[in-house]
């Protein structure tokens, strides 16, 4: 056990809004179960704090 390393997602071509970052993020949680998730790491690119705020 310990950290790891879930996934990466290429989202070239997408439309990459906040509620679009915020899917990418609940499907990983969701995948691995929430009891599972101590946190999630991504870069400070606004969209990403935005969709950490729904």
């Amino acid at each position: 056990s310990g950290p790891m390393f879930l996934k990466g997602i290429n989202c070239d071509g997408e439309y990459k809004d906040k509620h679009c970052n915020a899917n990418f993020l609940i499907d990983a949680i969701k995948e691995i179960g929430y009891q599972n998730v101590v946190q999630v790491i991504t870069d400070n690119a606004p969209v990403r704090r935005a969709a950490g705020l729904l």
